[in-house]
């Protein structure tokens, strides 16, 4: 069963993605329609579950988005807003597979009694990035783990190089996040007194580790 989500966390996910003042040199400047809206928010919500009218109307609802107004656009005049974006290529992953996409959402809804499955994210320490800009990033990432790849937790280091040790990583407290679990440290500890299997979901390598010896050594 499809598990809809609510209005207030699909407009707190729009909210990192679409602003109205630019954050660094991760944004840049859009006027908004309504099917562009739709547009950004639909890989972070299941599919055909909620429509472009209503969210719009969400959006109409919410005073951080300002208030419409008509611009030209290919010599047709369209209502919309005047917003930032977050650039494509820092919001999140995509899924290139669509088959092996649908076959890892099958198995993890048939394996759920028996297999937990957890989601992992992280940011560089070498990317200059404003923690606003960070955790807006982060929460982007963990976001899309649960609505996409179905993870019943997320955990997320603030700030890890991709070759760095995996258990060594958020000894200092990290910030609190939207859709975040914990840190490095809490994974650790969840998956070490967890009763269930443990599935771990992650970006891509460089997302986990780039130190193959170390990931082994992790999952041992």
């Amino acid at each position: 069963m499809t598990v809809v989500p609510t209005r207030r966390s699909v407009m707190y996910t729009l909210k990192l993605i679409l602003r109205k003042q630019p954050l660094g040199d991760i944004t840049y400047p859009v006027f908004a329609t309504e099917t562009m809206i739709y547009d950004i928010i639909k890989p972070y919500i299941p599919t055909d579950v909620i429509t472009m009218d209503q969210i719009n109307d969400w959006v109409g609802k919410e005073k951080c988005f300002g208030t419409k107004t008509r611009q030209m656009i290919d010599g047709k005049r369209q209502r919309g807003r005047p917003l930032h974006v977050v650039k494509e290529e820092f919001r999140d992953f995509t899924v290139e597979s669509a088959s092996n996409f649908r076959s890892f959402r099958k198995m993890v809804k048939d394996t759920q009694d028996d297999w937990l499955t957890i989601g992992y994210v992280r940011k560089s320490v070498e990317v200059n990035l404003k923690d606003e800009a960070r955790r807006c990033l982060l929460e982007l990432m963990a976001a899309k783990m649960r609505s996409k790849m179905l993870c019943q937790q997320v955990f997320a280091s603030w700030c890890s190089g991709a070759h760095s040790s995996i258990l060594d990583r958020d000894h200092k407290d990290s910030p609190s996040m939207l859709y975040v679990d914990g840190d490095t440290q809490d994974l650790v500890a969840m998956a070490t007194k967890s009763s269930k299997n443990v599935r771990l979901a992650v970006i891509d390598f460089a997302g986990f580790s780039t130190n193959p010896d170390d990931v082994y050594e992790f999952l041992k």
